[in-house]
């Protein structure tokens, strides 16, 4: 894990390379084909740092970043609400659990799929 300067100097970086620009975003390993045609085309808005996260926004209200409430509350279906709810304490798995249940199942098709499940003898049902 980088160290928040590093990050900083990065964010900074990104924005004299690409920012007010349209990005061309591809996956040449093909891990992340999805992700990098939401971001394809579209003009770079701001880069920042927050200790060890880097984030940027894009036009058309994207953000790269993932701990984004508003990418978070797109996922779970709703539900998340940061205005109303500043500390995100609200326990949504509880409230939604078959929403948990589809999500822990998509969670362990992908951690599969790209390799990343923790190094033990579990595999996913």
């Amino acid at each position: 894990m980088p160290e928040g300067h590093t990050l900083h100097r990065l964010a900074n970086d990104v924005w004299d390379a690409f920012g007010g620009r349209p990005v061309q975003a591809s996956s040449p390993q093909g891990r992340f084909v999805e992700g990098a045609a939401l971001l394809n085309g579209h003009v770079l808005r701001q880069t920042e740092a927050h200790g060890k996260h880097f984030l940027a926004d894009f036009e058309g209200g994207l953000r790269l970043s993932p701990y984004s409430p508003a990418n978070l509350s797109r996922i779970l279906g709703g539900g998340l609400n940061a205005r109303e709810d500043f500390s995100l304490t609200n326990n949504l798995a509880a409230a939604n659990p078959a929403k948990l249940k589809e999500l822990q199942g998509l969670f362990l098709e992908e951690a599969t799929k790209y390799r990343v499940l923790p190094i033990d003898d579990r595999v996913p049902d």
